[in-house]
């Protein structure tokens, strides 16, 4: 039981997973890291992050996204689209 004198101490476990897209070994879900890796940026913090997405995103039609590719692409771009969420969703 966890509260046993005799029980082990805790360790710190962090978990992360990688995945392999182009042949290049990332973070995923999708991060700074995972995008510098990919595309060869060197995006430092959260507010160049945002800059970034903003600089690829393609808006949704005026009438609204039409469905997940549209969406996803108005949030990530067409090349993290087409890198990392496309083929995931091909099974």
């Amino acid at each position: 039981y966890v509260n046993n004198p005799r029980s082990p101490p805790w360790k710190q476990w962090y978990h992360q997973k990688y995945g392999i897209v182009n042949g290049t070994y990332v973070p995923i879900p999708v991060n700074i890291l995972t995008v510098n890796r990919l595309f060869g940026k060197n995006i430092q913090n959260e507010e160049e992050m945002m800059e970034w997405l903003e600089s690829v995103q393609i808006p949704c039609p005026k009438c609204g996204c039409r469905n997940g590719e549209e969406m996803a692409k108005s949030r990530v771009g067409q090349e993290l689209y087409e890198a990392i969420f496309e083929t995931y969703t091909i099974k």
